[in-house]
Formats: structure tokens, C-alpha cells, sequence
């Protein structure tokens, strides 16, 4: 699984009572709290990886008769963006009557705590008609596989990506 860089525009509205000295970190602080850990248009971006490029001057705009500063947002954000007919390594994380379900590994600067299922960006599932070249029975909670990825689901803040593979 490839980690790319990749630039985002977004507005960001702050109320005054939000501001100080330092709006770039208040920036910084909503953007992260918005978008990191979460789906965005096509690929999930990954915890501890915004960085803001650029912004405008704030505009004071009323909404409800309440002001708020809007802001045009550049940022940079390292993201996880499955293609169909990539090869991954994935650990198997449960097997049942459906198929075994597994996650990735990410680099240990993107992760919260240590890497599990929990945490992972990607919900790996392999359906049992997609293993072929395996007894379904020697596969091990813990083994690591490789798979080809045969689709993915994306929905915008889901917390994964959920992706079907088959084993290579």
C-alpha cells in the first residue's frame, strides 16, 4: 500500500471568540480534528500528517445572525488510496464462516497506539469464494497474506476503507 502526499482546498470557519494570537494553530487544530483518521473524497487520510500550505485572509461572513471568519485553506496530508488489482500484505485479524477479515500495518508515525485492527485504515476482507490456492483451515489469526485488492468501498468521515481482495 502506497502512502502519497497529496494537496487538499477546504474552507475552514472559525468564530471570533475561536481566535488568538495564533490562527494558523487553531487552523491547524480544526483541520486535523475534521479530516484526519477519516475518508475524504477517495483515499483516507492519515493521523499526524496535515500540514497547512496556505491560507487567505479571513473573511467575515453572518450566518443566522451569527459572524464567523471563513478561511481558504491549502494543506498537504499523507493519504491511503486503494487501487483495484494492487498487491498488499495484510495480517489476518478474525476468520469466520464468511471469509477471513485482516487490516494493514501503517508506519508507526501515522499511528495513534500500536498497529491492530482497531486502528487500521483499510478493513480488509477476503469472502471464502476468493481462496482458491488456500485451505481455509492453515490460515492463522496473525499470518500475513498477500492479496490482490478486487474492489473498495469509500464513504466520506467512515473511519476505513473498506476493501475486498482474493489471495495471491
Amino acid at each position: 500500500m502506497f502512502i502519497t502526499n497529496q494537496l487538499f482546498n477546504n474552507n475552514i470557519s472559525l468564530h471570533p471568540s475561536d481566535l488568538n494570537k495564533n490562527i494558523d494553530n487553531i487552523i491547524l487544530l480544526k483541520l486535523k480534528k475534521i479530516y484526519e483518521g477519516y475518508c475524504k473524497d477517495n483515499c483516507f487520510i492519515l493521523n499526524k500528517s496535515i500540514n497547512i500550505i496556505n491560507r487567505t485572509i479571513g473573511k467575515i461572513e453572518t450566518y443566522e445572525n451569527k459572524n464567523v471568519i471563513k478561511y481558504d485553506i491549502t494543506y498537504s496530508c499523507d493519504i491511503i488510496s486503494p487501487t483495484k488489482g494492487e498487491q498488499i500484505e495484510v495480517i489476518v485479524s478474525n476468520i469466520n464462516k464468511m471469509g477471513v477479515i485482516a487490516y494493514i500495518k501503517i508506519d508507526e508515525k501515522y499511528s495513534i497506539s500500536d498497529n491492530t485492527f482497531d486502528n487500521s485504515p483499510l478493513i480488509i476482507i477476503i469472502p471464502n469464494d476468493m481462496i482458491t490456492n488456500y485451505d481455509i483451515n492453515d490460515i492463522n489469526i496473525g499470518q500475513k497474506l498477500k492479496v490482490e485488492i478486487m474492489g473498495f468501498r469509500i464513504k466520506f468521515r467512515n473511519e476505513k476503507i473498506q476493501v475486498v481482495c482474493k489471495i495471491i
